[in-house]
């Protein structure tokens, strides 16, 4: 089995990332091949690949909202899954969520999506909370 994480930010440690990573490793202890997608190259990367993990850093997979680099993430998460083919995306992360659900659907790649965060709760845009669950 082949399995793709794709998680938004790679810039700070928190739940998802260290969820992410306790994952991944436990996976691929168990003779799972893993690779994760990632948006940029910092310490969650880093760690990734000190702990043996297959990381590609995905430059256009930004948290903002931005219309020129959301449409070229697509395009770049369809290019990696493609080469890739993978049995299952596994998806964590709003943005990754999102562009990675049309991403893996326009390749008949099954997925999962985690939630790691309510996007209705107080401070929280409605335009945000809107495109968590699209």
């Amino acid at each position: 089995m082949n399995i793709v994480y794709i998680i938004t930010r790679s810039d700070v440690f928190g739940g998802a990332s260290v969820h992410l990573i306790d994952l991944v490793v436990g996976v691929k202890n168990n003779g799972i091949s893993v690779t994760v997608l990632i948006g940029g190259n910092g310490v969650v990367c880093k760690r990734l690949k000190e702990l043996g993990i297959s990381t590609i850093s995905i430059p256009s997979l930004k948290r903002e909202i931005g219309l020129f680099d959301d449409f070229r993430c697509y395009f770049d998460l369809r290019s990696k899954l493609k080469a890739l083919q993978p049995d299952l995306v596994h998806l964590h992360s709003a943005k990754a969520g999102m562009l990675g659900r049309i991403a893996a659907k326009s390749l008949a790649i099954p997925v999962v999506y985690t939630v790691h965060g309510w996007p209705f709760t107080d401070g929280v845009s409605f335009l945000n909370s809107t495109l968590e669950f699209a």
